[in-house]
């Protein structure tokens, strides 16, 4: 990080972030997060960060299955399971904010067939993406969907 033009370095660096989450769908990596996080600059203090800080390269060496059983085991589902878990909920969001075709959010969360897609989105939602989508959108007064 630069100083400051007078040539000091600040005391402090403040980072933030936000990111609008559907509380319906809370991500199981996310949920037991309090509502703000506090990281030291220097996590060597704090052995609970220095672990999630040296996580990439001390898992690396892990063999595929002890990967999976050690994700399932912390996260509540295999790590493909949560691949589609998330994918799914990204498609919800797609179909409710848009009124492209259903290949689009399809395409968009990482599936190339929209069949493929529409019998994935329904084991997850038991509803079609298109009967999704229909169902979301308030109906107006004339009859209309917004």
């Amino acid at each position: 990080m630069g100083g400051r033009p007078d040539g000091a370095n600040p005391a402090t660096v403040t980072l933030c972030g936000a990111y609008p989450l559907d509380p319906a769908r809370a991500h199981p990596l996310l949920r037991d997060l309090p509502d703000a996080l506090h990281l030291p600059a220097r996590s060597g203090h704090r052995p609970e960060i220095r672990a999630a800080v040296e996580l990439l390269a001390a898992k690396g060496g892990l063999s595929r299955a002890a990967f999976a059983r050690r994700f399932a085991a912390m996260v509540g589902r295999p790590p493909l399971g949560c691949l589609t878990w998330w994918r799914m909920t990204t498609a919800a969001r797609l179909l409710r904010e848009s009124d492209s075709p259903l290949s689009a959010p399809a395409e968009q969360v990482g599936y190339s067939s929209e069949f493929a897609f529409g019998n994935a989105f329904k084991r997850e939602y038991g509803l079609a993406p298109g009967r999704y989508r229909r169902q979301q959108r308030p109906v107006t007064p004339g009859g209309r969907t917004r």
